[in-house]
């Protein structure tokens, strides 16, 4: 499962988001060890970086398509951040970019999701 703590709540509201996820997920590892695999994830760095240590499996940063990926890969690894979601845009742009996260010891996936309309 990915949760994602939504950027658009920013500032107070992003963290208590954070916080409380962080807090459910942890409550869930210790309760149940191994029975979830779960990525947090979020397109701010420091959510991403505030909660990845919670999820059971990764924390991820969402990159959007108009942010470079290289760029973003990096700081999320000074960050502590394990995962990068990619915009297929991303692929077309630079069809390396997949091998060069992964250079840098971090997973990556590559999709769009979108609201239901």
């Amino acid at each position: 499962m990915v949760t994602e703590v939504r950027p658009e709540a920013r500032g107070a509201a992003a963290a208590r988001t954070a916080r409380l996820l962080a807090a459910l997920l942890d409550h869930r590892r210790k309760q149940w060890p191994g029975a979830d695999r779960v990525t947090t994830s979020s397109f701010d760095l420091l959510t991403a970086a505030s909660v990845a240590g919670y999820g059971t499996v990764s924390g991820a940063l969402i990159v959007a398509p108009h942010v470079d990926g290289d760029v973003a890969a990096r700081r999320a690894r000074e960050r502590g951040v394990t995962d990068v979601h990619l915009n297929p845009v991303h692929v077309r742009r630079d069809p390396g970019v997949v091998a060069h996260v992964h250079a840098l010891g971090l997973l990556a996936s590559v999709g769009v999701f979108n609201k239901p309309v």
